[in-house]
């Protein structure tokens, strides 16, 4: 290690401190043999003595070396320059960290100050090796400083590379450090150091965050126009110190977790995240439990089946299986032998499925017969450890239990799933609270969408009770009816049933009257032009 500037020059302040007590002249080096210091009062003609073999072999031994005369020591007489040397004395300590030697001092005295020196040989050695203790401290501070500089800048540089946004802040939320991915993300240049996160995200989460006491993980979803940034902001502590805990800061945008979903999870997006405005958080709560502790066999039993299949996806991108597959099935009694093949041939999901997940809807609608031969796949797979554990997640909106007392269902099958179910104690369906707070959101989302006004899109309290009732799909397109016609939803009464091919006719009739054009309603509707024109023809007969 190359010692320069201020620290080089301490070095050679202890090398003049020896000097000018004992009288001698000195040079420190460190354990490259490095001469880190030094001071002359007799051989400043003759810096170049050749002390080499001296100095390596009190670094080598580990021990003192004492020489009161060059002639007595075989290497000195062996020197080509052993005549004309002026060097007759030598007395070399070793540096010493931990009975380690990281560098010498040595003394290098004329004929002269040799015999007077030798004459309280034993009082010099003792202080050298004070000296030494001194510089041991000062080379181990110097290089511990530089290691942690050059970790920094490592870390520093790491931390550059990450395609996350991150930011870490001390205990008030001063920003120690932001990377560039977040300078990116936030088109920022100007200097960041010392400005307060709770000024650039003046989010209630954040500002809780540095509130109370008690620091722990949180994550927020973050809507933040002005920098087009919509995604999830994770806070978690660090650094625990006797003022508090550092915080690191990570910012995550929605179609790049999505992205990571349609990479490695076949196309399945959903994220308990997004089920919280649906979902109670206890149900939510015990599926991550679920979902992280890797159970093979989970029933999803809400009163919506489209709730139900999105919890058995969450599970799924919540687990360490969210990069295997994962297969949906929606079953029924009509497929008779079909289904059969399709679940226990040899080209079957049971079969060639690895280590993912099989989601299985309406078990209820499959005949007894493939239930009670489900349960005996499923309990032979227990036996044998060597088979690769499929997790399978039933879904299904019907009471089992009543089904099974009723002789409806397979009571092999339910005792397998019944000690893993999840059975809400919530939903948008049975809690005002939380069906007003998804409505609101998902007004929120549509008038987005729409560029609409916010203030024009309501829903009457007495329109609450019916649709309540109605499933998160036929809710939700009642939601965006109401965006589009300033807070009117058809009444229960006005919703007779209606085929699929009606009700499509009927929603083609709608937007063309809200003066939508032909390519706004294919989007909407997810039809082609062709198909358009074909149901614009049958509303004009």
């Amino acid at each position: 290690m190359k010692y320069k500037g201020e620290l080089k020059t301490e070095f050679n302040d202890f090398a003049r401190a020896i000097s000018d007590v004992l009288e001698t002249d000195v040079i420190i080096t460190d354990a490259d043999m490095n001469v880190i210091g030094s001071a002359f009062q007799y051989f400043s003609l003759y810096q170049d003595i050749k002390i080499g073999s001296l100095m390596a072999e009190v670094f080598y031994d580990n021990q003192d070396v004492l020489l009161e005369h060059k002639r007595d020591k075989e290497s000195c007489r062996q020197c080509p320059e052993y005549l004309v040397c002026k060097m007759e004395s030598f007395v070399g300590v070793p540096i010493r960290l931990d009975h380690r030697t990281i560098g010498v001092i040595a003394l290098i005295l004329p004929k002269d100050r040799g015999k007077a020196l030798f004459k309280k040989i034993n009082s010099t050695v003792t202080f050298m090796h004070s000296m030494a203790d001194l510089i041991a401290s000062k080379i181990t501070d110097s290089q511990y400083s530089r290691i942690i500089e050059e970790k920094n800048d490592e870390l520093k540089g790491i931390l550059n590379a990450n395609d996350t946004a991150l930011v870490y802040t001390d205990f008030y939320g001063n920003i120690l450090f932001a990377n560039e991915s977040f300078r990116k993300l936030f088109w920022i240049t100007e200097p960041l150091l010392g400005k307060r996160i709770q000024e650039l995200f003046p989010y209630e989460a954040i500002q809780e965050t540095f509130r109370t006491q008690e620091r722990k993980n949180r994550m927020m979803k973050a809507a933040i126009e002005r920098n087009h940034f919509y995604g999830i902001i994770n806070i978690k502590p660090i650094y625990e110190h006797e003022h508090g805990a550092s915080m690191l800061f990570t910012f995550r945008k929605y179609s790049e977790i999505q992205k990571e979903s349609v990479q490695f999870t076949n196309g399945s997006y959903i994220t308990f995240d997004f089920l919280e405005d649906i979902c109670d958080m206890e149900l939510l709560k015990r599926a991550r439990t679920y979902a992280r502790e890797n159970r093979n066999i989970i029933l999803v039993n809400t009163d919506d089946a489209e709730i139900n299949e999105l919890v058995a996806k969450a599970i799924h991108n919540e687990s360490s299986r969210k990069l295997k597959d994962i297969l949906i099935m929606h079953s029924s009694s009509i497929y008779q032998d079909y289904l059969c093949e399709y679940l226990f041939g040899e080209d079957g999901l049971l079969k060639n499925i690895h280590d993912g997940t099989i989601i299985i809807n309406y078990p209820e609608r499959m005949q007894i017969y493939y239930q009670e031969r489900l349960a005996e796949v499923i309990e032979n797979r227990k036996k044998q450890r060597d088979l690769e554990p499929v997790r399978i997640v039933f879904c299904t909106d019907q009471d089992l239990e009543e089904r099974c007392q009723a002789g409806l269902f397979s009571q092999r099958l339910y005792d397998i799933m019944q000690g893993q179910s999840l059975r809400p104690a919530h939903t948008v369906h049975t809690d005002r609270e939380l069906f007003l707070r998804y409505t609101e959101n998902m007004l929120d989302y549509y008038c987005r969408i729409y560029k609409k006004s916010r203030t024009a899109a309501t829903i009457a309290p007495a329109d609450y009770e019916w649709l309540m009732r109605m499933e998160i799909n036929e809710l939700n397109i009642q939601l965006e009816m109401a965006v589009l016609h300033d807070g009117y939803v058809h009444a229960a009464t006005e919703l007779p049933d209606i085929s699929s091919r009606a009700y499509e006719l009927k929603q083609i009739r709608e937007l063309l009257d809200a003066g939508k054009t032909q390519k706004e309603i294919c989007s909407r509707l997810s039809i082609s032009r062709s198909t358009l024109n074909r149901r614009i023809a049958e509303l004009r007969k």
